[in-house]
C-alpha cells in the first residue's frame, strides 16, 4: 500500500512540475517587499495566462529578440495587452489582446487577437522612442502613491 502510495504522490509532482506555467517575472522585480512583489506576479501572471501571452522572462533566456508589452489591467472592464516583438534580423510584429473578463477581477477568456507586422521605418521609430525616453532608466516598479483612480494598473 506504501508503494503504490508513494507511486501516486510521485506521479502528481511529475505532472504538477510538466503542466506548471513558465513564471512571468523574477521574484523582487514587482514589490518592495515579497508580499507586494508575490501578490502582483499572481495578479498579473494569472491575466497574462488569460490572454495567451508568454513569459517575457523564459523567453529573455532562449532569444536575443527583443519583446515590449504594455499590460492594462482596468479594474471594471476588459484586460488589454499590446506587444511589439523585434526580431533578430530587424522585422517586428505588432500583437493587441484582449480579454473578457475584468482587470480588477477574474481574467475571462481571450475574446480578440490581431497581430501585424511593422513597416521598417514603424519599427526604427518605436525603437528610437524607446532609446529617446530612455526607458532603460525607468524604475522596474512605480511610486505606490501614483495608482490609476479607479485602481488601474
Amino acid at each position: 500500500m506504501r508503494a503504490r502510495t508513494l507511486a501516486l504522490l510521485l506521479l502528481l509532482g511529475a505532472l504538477s512540475t510538466a503542466f506548471a506555467q513558465d513564471p512571468y517575472f523574477p521574484q523582487g522585480v514587482l514589490g518592495d517587499n515579497p508580499k507586494d512583489d508575490s501578490f502582483r506576479s499572481d495578479w498579473y501572471s494569472k491575466h497574462l495566462k488569460a490572454l495567451q501571452e508568454p513569459s517575457l522572462f523564459q523567453e529573455s533566456k532562449r532569444s536575443s529578440a527583443e519583446s515590449y508589452r504594455l499590460v492594462w489591467l482596468r479594474t471594471f472592464h476588459h484586460p488589454v495587452v499590446v506587444r511589439v516583438d523585434v526580431h533578430a534580423n530587424g522585422s517586428a510584429e505588432l500583437t493587441a489582446k484582449v480579454s473578457n473578463g475584468a482587470g480588477g477581477y477574474a481574467p475571462g477568456k481571450l475574446i480578440e487577437n490581431t497581430a501585424r507586422p511593422l513597416t521598417q521605418q514603424q519599427t526604427e521609430k518605436f525603437l528610437a522612442t524607446i532609446q529617446r525616453l530612455q526607458f532603460w532608466e525607468l524604475p522596474a516598479h512605480e511610486n505606490p502613491e501614483t495608482v490609476g483612480c479607479d485602481g488601474s494598473q
